[in-house]
């Protein structure tokens, strides 16, 4: 992500330059003295109140009045309230004398004023001449009461962009503060802070460090505990670490700050948007873009409500922002924010400004990432003609070299390329030595240029010295140790970049490439560690998927060559980590609480700040639906104060039961021979791993390891939308039926045959099947795939030989979840909703909250007639409680869901694609006063459902968007996340009367003792055995249902409790007869 942290410093200046910093409260009464004392205690609300008393003091005289004007000024500004400021610094200046120092001293703070807090510099400066000339008259040029104003200038001229000029004038001031023993040291931290500040914008990070620890060690010993000005130091030292490359000791920094201000300063200072600015700018160059999203949000909100949007930090953090959500998949906020944020730029500012460098920088980067080549070059070569105007060789200059020579090298201009990336790296060298993230990935670049030439020993040469760049020790790359990598993502980007390389080199080199690629998954799951907000990780499993497509190439490259049963193993193991990496976290993160004793207390804090997310979330979507700014900003804090609240006790209690963390973190991966060990004799597992090209599909049984791979062809995927629009398309089956029942056969036997048969052992056919699908796989309803081939005129949907006729199916999303011991509620203990909806009228929707809902009942399809009859069936046949018409309501639901073993919920599902998190299901809201009656994805989430089975009855409760390796965001994932092993669910809609139909059969054979892939089988078929119309034999009538996760029987506890009576009364019996027998 580019180096912006620079814009955000000009924020801190309000609370920086305070003089008589740590000068404690007076005891005696001096109105004036008191608020002096208590703005330099950094209590600067307070200072304003004594202060205004002492103005309103008439017998104070001309003269202390001025210094209540100067002091109220000071105060106001180091409130970020630079209307107040400017107002009473002018009023003394007013009153002052014609070249007095009080004049003089009017003038500096004016200087402050207006450079510092309303960013009008080139006005500043031209003010603070007139206190320096005041001054020197006065005083003289060496003076110490001058030296204030030279650091003054330094900060001027170092946010005017010109650091030469900057440098000498704050190296004037040390010279004359250093080396006179009088001086203020607190006044001789504000020339360290400014020199820090000069030195890291020239790239000179040492330096820059050592004079904003001198500033910070001097603070810490002289200012009061939480002193706001000790904050900015902290911001600065947090900036030098994050160039360096040292991640964490930067946000640490950054954090500590952050407390600082907010507790000092109030939650919407500017000094608390930058240090926002500061951790967002830090969690995008940990490729952590939710999370630095929020960061950004916040502190444009804050910056904006303060200077408007002339303000030109603004536009380059709307730039930022923009390649950030760019970066999250969001396209269209992506391109509205960066099209805002050039328009902006290029309206308020010159056409030399530096900020509008970054704006262009950032957009070329945009066009980069989408390999809009040209485009890339225009944009940074605007950027770049900036940065040279100045000759200074910036570090912002180098990336933008370095970005040329990217696109240039991708256009194989490799001559050009060549120039580009020789300048960066001078430039880099010099200011940044050879340590550093930056070099490491110009390193990377400089490899892909020598591997596109064909120098493929140069490129990993290239490749390695990345690595070296950002490795705490020299790196043993027969054991590479990747805990001593400082900046994990670019290790990554390496280890995948040497990986592949030598995947491509031929078969002798297979087995290096191996190695490389299982230290990148180790990377990756040192990083998905560090994540806290699912949303991150889940971007994380999508930005690392090209590294598990590798290492599944190389191993089924390697085991082909070498028919070795090792690669076998490993394949399938990879395979098995990269399915559902988050939804497996989630669950295996509620056994480690119990594991390690977390208390109840915590669990249900955690809980509760879940649910206060998900609300507010939820609040923030309907604001943005409804076009209300201002609840659009209110939701926006809330968001982002409850994911903090989040992050921060996540965190906590990662530090306070470390074990919790280490049992999260450290399960070890199902292995082929664990699994074999677990599954029946009868039983074989399928899992699907979706690549680059090709599918790879491994079949196991207890004594069989198959593996086939399945070039990803166009043929292939038209046969899957065949299929899937001649299986799901009402209208297309019956309106042009030849066309449809002619796509089915031909799509449904074919997709067997290269996803299914191959793997299925003809000296051992199983009888279950358990399919864990991948990408587009998942939307097959693999019961209905045919063994047989048919003929495409005239068919009888109930002849053809369904996959289902053979086996019982169920799904998983992996084999660690589908093979896990299930510990929730046991027993037929049933709870079933079936809401009416029947006072449910469209006027009464608001369309632009649930417009699915709105359509539903403005066509007349929202009644499920069926639905409450269904319900009722089953409690008569399995007993239980249901909710019926207007009780089904989601209050009812959430409080009732933990009491039942099965949960069956019989109602509309509305899927939205866009956003998954708000796919709702509709309960009846009538009577309902706590919640609205839509239960959506994120709200599952956050419930703890301990039942045995959920059943949707819901139609096309299974679909949803696809997630990379989560595969689709259902409402089947969400109550599996939330706790459920086994969900039965609809893959697409299908009449009232068929559901209901083939749910009481299915639960007709549980209540027999049948295991849950086996009871929906048995319905499935009866239903196409039994249909009297032929159409109804199709299976888009019978085949959407299908089972996910645990298939065990559930046991009928009433019919256990009645044997242990039986059993005990016989007990007794026998005992009775036995006593009597020897009376």
């Amino acid at each position: 992500m580019p180096r912006i942290r620079h814009l955000a410093l000009w924020l801190f200046f309000c609370v920086v330059c305070t003089s008589n910093l740590y000068a404690q409260i007076p005891e005696e009464n001096d109105l004036l003295k008191q608020g002096e004392a208590l703005n330099d205690a950094g209590y600067y609300d307070s200072a304003v109140q004594v202060l205004l008393r002492a103005k309103s003091i008439s017998a104070q005289g001309e003269e202390r009045l001025i210094d209540v004007f100067y002091a109220l000024g000071e105060s106001y500004l180091n409130l970020g309230l630079c209307d107040s400021a400017d107002y009473y610094i002018r009023l003394g200046l007013d009153k002052s004398t014609e070249s007095s120092i009080d004049q003089a001293n009017g003038f500096h703070k004016l200087a402050k004023a207006e450079g510092g807090c309303a960013g009008k510099w080139g006005e500043a400066a031209q003010i603070l001449k007139k206190s320096i000339a005041i001054k020197q008259s006065h005083f003289g040029a060496e003076s110490v009461q001058v030296s204030k104003d030279y650091t003054l200038m330094g900060y001027l001229y170092h946010f005017h962009g010109d650091y030469d000029s900057a440098l000498y004038f704050l190296e004037k001031a040390l010279v004359i503060r250093e080396d006179n023993p009088d001086i203020d040291s607190v006044e001789l931290s504000v020339t360290y802070y400014y020199l820090g500040n000069v030195f890291e914008r020239k790239g000179q990070l040492k330096k820059a460090l050592s004079f904003n620890q001198k500033a910070l060690k001097i603070r810490e010993k002289k200012l009061r505990p939480n002193h706001p000005s000790t904050s900015n130091c902290l911001n600065n030292v947090g900036n030098n670490y994050k160039a360096m490359g040292n991640y964490d000791r930067a946000l640490d920094y950054y954090l500590r700050g952050l407390e600082i201000r907010k507790q000092t300063l109030g939650p919407d200072h500017v000094n608390v948007g930058a240090s926002y600015y500061s951790i967002g700018t830090l969690y995008g160059n940990l490729f952590n873009y939710r999370r630095a999203i929020h960061f950004i949000e916040q502190g444009n909100v804050i910056v904006k409500k303060r200077f408007g949007e002339q303000l030109p930090v603004l536009h380059t953090y709307y730039a930022y922002l923009g390649r950030l959500y760019a970066k999250a998949g969001n396209e269209k906020k992506a391109k509205e924010l960066l099209d805002r944020s050039q328009m902006l730029a290029e309206k308020h500012l010159n056409a030399n400004h530096p900020y509008l460098a970054i704006v262009y920088n950032i957009v070329g980067q945009y066009y980069a990432d989408r390999n809009l080549l040209e485009r890339q070059k225009e944009y940074h070569q605007k950027a770049l003609a900036i940065y040279q105007s100045d000759n200074a060789a910036t570090i912002a200059e180098a990336d933008v070299l370095m970005r040329l020579g990217e696109a240039n090298a991708k256009l194989n201009m490799f001559q050009q390329a060549d120039i580009y990336y020789r300048d960066a790296l001078k430039i880099y060298s010099d200011k940044l030595g050879s340590k550093n993230p930056k070099v490491a990935t110009l390193y990377q670049l400089v490899g892909d240029l020598k591997k596109a030439q064909g120098e493929t020993e140069e490129a990993l040469d290239y490749y390695r010295s990345s690595l070296e760049a950002i490795s705490l020790k020299k790196v043993n790359y027969n054991d590479i140790d990747i805990q001593f990598f400082t900046h994990k993502q670019v290790a990554l980007n390496s280890l995948n970049r040497i990986a592949s390389t030598y995947s491509e080199m031929g078969d002798d080199e297979l087995t290096i490439s191996i190695r490389y690629y299982e230290k990148a998954i180790d990377l990756i799951d040192l990083i998905a560690s560090e994540f806290q907000l699912e949303e991150s990780r889940n971007q994380l499993s999508k930005d690392t998927r090209a590294v598990f497509d590798g290492v599944v190439a190389a191993a089924y490259q390697l085991y082909e060559n070498r028919n070795d049963a090792e690669y076998k193993h490993l394949l399938f193991e990879v395979i098995e980590k990269s399915k559902s990496p988050v939804l497996k976290a989630r669950i295996y993160e509620n056994e480690a609480k119990r594991f390690a004793g977390v208390p109840d207390s915590l669990v249900t804090r955690e809980q509760d700040i879940r649910v206060e997310v998900a609300y507010y979330r939820e609040q923030l979507r309907d604001a943005i639906a409804m076009g209300e700014q201002e609840k659009m900003d209110l939701f926006q804090q809330e968001v982002f104060d409850a994911q903090s609240t989040y992050e921060a006790f996540k965190l906590k209690l990662r530090e306070q039961y470390p074990k919790y963390y280490d049992y999260w973190y450290t399960n070890e991966t199902l292995t082929a021979e664990d699994l074999q060990g677990s599954l029946a004799e009868d039983e074989m597992l399928i899992t699907y791993y979706w690549g680059k090209n090709s599918i790879f599909i491994t079949g196991i049984s207890q004594q069989t390891i198959n593996l086939e791979k399945i070039p990803i062809t166009e043929y292939l995927t038209n046969s899957i939308e065949d299929y899937h629009r001649s299986l799901t398309d009402n209208v297309f089956i019956v309106e042009s039926s030849v066309e449809a029942d002619s796509l089915l056969v031909t799509s449904a036997y074919y997709l067997y045959s290269k996803l299914v048969k191959p793997v299925i052992p003809k000296s051992e056919i199983p009888d279950k099947l358990t399919i864990i699908p991948d990408g587009p796989l998942s939307r097959l309803s693999f019961g209905t795939l045919l063994t047989e081939s048919a003929e495409p005129i005239d068919v009888q949907y109930e002849q053809l030989t369904y996959l289902l006729s053979n086996y019982d199916i169920s799904y998983g999303y992996n084999a660690a979840l589908t093979y896990r011991s299930s510990d929730g509620n046991t027993g037929l203990r049933f709870g079933g909703f079936a809401p009416s909806y029947s006072q449910m009228l469209y006027e009464d929707i608001d369309s632009s909250k649930h417009p699915m809902t709105y359509e539903l009942v403005r066509n007349g399809k929202l009644p499920l007639p069926g639905a409450i009859a269904e319900v009722r069936e089953i409690q008569q046949l399995i007993g239980g409680k249901i909710w019926v018409n207007e009780e089904a309501s989601e209050s009812v639901f959430k409080k009732n869901a933990n009491q039942y073993s099965i949960l069956h919920l019989a109602m509309h599902s509305l899927l939205n694609h866009q956003e998954p998190a708000y796919s709702e299901l509709l309960f009846n809201a009538e009577n309902d006063t706590l919640n609205d009656g839509y239960l959506t994805i994120d709200e599952i989430y956050n419930l703890d459902i301990e039942a045995t089975m959920v059943v949707l009855s819901a139609c096309s409760s299974g679909g949803g968007s696809m997630q990379v390796g989560e595969g689709p965001i259902s409402f089947t994932r969400a109550f599996s996340y939330a706790g459920c092993p086994s969900v039965i669910m609809s893959m697409w809609k299908l009449p009232d009367a068929a559901t209901s139909k083939i749910m009481v059969e299915f639960y007709k054979r549980i209540k027999a003792g049948e295991s849950k892939d086996q009871a929906l089988r048995n319905a499935q078929l009866s239903y196409l055995s039994e249909a009297e119309d032929p159409l109804y034999r199709h299976p888009f009538f019978w085949g959407s249902f299908v089972a996910m996760g645990d298939t065990e029987p559930i046991n009928d506890e009433t019919e256990r409790y009645w044997m242990w009576i039986l059993l005990a009364l016989l007990l007794v019996g026998l005992v009775f007869g036995f006593q009597r027998r020897f009376v």
